[in-house]
């Protein structure tokens, strides 16, 4: 016999259940290398990684991959690069008061 605590479950259990089971479904299919719909993502990501490595371990240059290339050529626009995204936004602060 159950306790009545059990009927208490909301719309939020019940999805996170959901995604508990699809996230499950897509690490075993990516696991045994059988595709299915909960694993296409994941897939497409890792293909576009290992040919993105390709291409910078390469000559072989495309689209999606000639800004980041060119940055790690060369090494002075990358620190430029990384010191432009931590730079704070909204420029100078100015107190008018």
């Amino acid at each position: 016999v159950y306790d009545a605590d059990v009927l208490a479950i909301t719309d939020d259990d019940i999805i996170a259940k959901f995604h508990n089971g699809v996230r499950n479904i897509a690490c075993v299919s990516l696991q045994i290398g059988l595709p299915s719909l909960a694993s296409v993502r994941h897939s497409l990501a890792n293909g576009y990684k290992n040919v993105l490595s390709i291409a910078l371990g390469t000559d072989l240059v495309f689209e999606q991959c000639r800004e980041l290339k060119e940055l790690l050529e060369n090494p002075d626009a990358l620190a430029a690069a990384l010191a432009a995204s931590s730079a704070p936004a909204g420029g100078d602060a100015k107190d008018d008061t």
